[in-house]
């Protein structure tokens, strides 16, 4: 970004309480916060605002994919649209197995 540009990402991390490395086996590599906060680091980021996300609002966002996997198949019925109803079912599958060990956070960071 350009200075005194902003940025938004959101991602997921270990839950408060999870070590990330006790969990590699099951879920892969897992970053804390503190991992994310050193990703805006290197850019030359600084951090405005952490948004720390109710589960409910994960489950809302996949709910929505559902639908637009769901539409998709609907108008465009065919191969294509049924791996991508395949891939949310999937990607709704994983979020249950991570909601023990995963949360998210929307981060908030500009360029001074």
């Amino acid at each position: 970004t350009k200075p005194g540009g902003m940025v938004a990402i959101g991602d997921m991390h270990a839950r408060e309480g999870v070590d990330p490395a006790s969990v590699v086996t099951t879920h892969g590599r897992v970053d804390s916060l503190d991992d994310q906060e050193a990703l805006f680091a290197r850019p030359g980021l600084e951090i405005i605002e952490r948004v720390a996300t109710e589960d409910s609002s994960w489950d809302d966002y996949l709910a929505r994919t559902q639908l637009a996997a769901s539409a998709w198949h609907d108008d465009h019925p065919g191969p294509r649209a049924q791996q991508y109803v395949d891939e949310q079912r999937q990607w709704q599958s994983n979020h249950e197995q991570d909601k023990p060990v995963l949360t998210w956070s929307v981060w908030v960071a500009c360029r001074g």
